[in-house]
């Protein structure tokens, strides 16, 4: 499948996916939860959101307006890490169906998946 798809055209759905319109909030973002924010200059100089988790609370991140077409696949790549110093922690990303764990470093370390709409 993968041979197949790589033929595909590919096209940014989300929002600002550069993160660099808006203060602490992204233009069609929504932050969810207790605490975060947009950080510039954080990933190779470009800016990033901020989730924060605070033991049994946490926070998360939403686009806002992404129409997912159903039968499609779509892959989400993103960077991800944790405060260094910090221990645990786990990043979720994913859709409203479907969503994956991921567990950040100290280091910027990329992650992906594939998401199948039915």
């Amino acid at each position: 499948m993968l041979v197949l798809a790589s033929g595909l055209r590919a096209e940014n759905l989300l929002p600002n996916a550069s993160f660099e319109q808006g203060d602490d909030r992204p233009i069609g973002w929504r932050l969810v939860g207790v605490g975060g924010r947009r950080v510039a200059a954080a990933h190779e100089g470009r800016s990033a959101i901020m989730a924060e988790g605070r033991g049994n609370e946490d926070s998360s991140w939403r686009a806002e307006g992404i129409d997912l077409r159903p039968g499609s696949l779509y892959r989400l790549t993103f960077y991800a890490r944790r405060e260094p110093g910090a221990q645990g922690g786990t990043a979720i990303a994913g859709s409203r169906r479907v969503i994956r764990e991921f567990f950040p470093s100290d280091d910027w370390k990329p992650f992906e998946f594939i998401i199948s709409v039915p």
